[in-house]
């Protein structure tokens, strides 16, 4: 396909390619990340960064975590909390001195081919927990226990209980969808 995922991790790329059942190349690509709380803003911004860079379609994504005490944060900024020394245990207690501990786990791919940017956006609601448990996952998935998974956090989930979770998050099915349906239409060459 004419169409490139910007990343710089491969096995994300490898991990994407799977879950939407296509053959898609990955590059990586310098991009700012814009101070925004707004993911629709964030992607928009880096989808047009890297066909600025790459000269060809391409397909980002932006991760945002979101605690309903914190209102919209941390947001897309979860990285650096989670990269921070001992991250994760910081993030747990963040919200001891809360009542609510509800939070929101989304993603964004965004598709912009120099005309066109469209947005695809999964998202999971759960709780975060009193302590980080599980060595499975990445990112907050050590502190974030999904609705639906009898309290275990994403870190603990067994492989099938994780590909759930983890297919929920990101859109997978309607990108696959949406490059399935330019590619039948001969917008994207294979």
């Amino acid at each position: 396909m004419n169409v490139v995922f910007v990343t710089g991790n491969p096995e994300k790329a490898e991990n994407f390619a799977r879950h939407i059942g296509m053959d898609i190349s990955h590059e990586s690509a310098e991009l700012d990340e814009i101070q925004t709380l707004s993911a629709a803003e964030l992607v928009g911004h880096k989808a047009r960064q890297a066909y600025e860079q790459l000269g060809k379609p391409v397909l980002v994504e932006d991760v945002t975590f979101v605690y309903e005490a914190w209102g919209k944060l941390p947001g897309p900024f979860v990285k650096f909390f989670v990269n921070a020394e001992n991250g994760t245990e910081k993030m747990c207690r963040m919200l001891d001195g809360f009542d609510n501990r509800r939070a929101e786990a989304r993603c964004t791919f965004g598709y912009f081919d120099g005309h066109e940017l469209k947005l695809f956006g999964g998202l999971i609601s759960g709780e975060i927990a009193t302590s980080p448990r599980g060595t499975g996952g990445y990112g907050f998935d050590r502190i974030f226990e999904p609705d639906g998974f009898d309290g275990k956090t994403a870190a603990e989930l067994n492989e099938v209980d994780y590909d759930t979770y983890y297919t929920t998050i990101k859109p997978f099915s309607a990108v696959r969808a949406f490059l399935q349906s330019m590619t039948e239409g001969g917008i994207v060459e294979s």
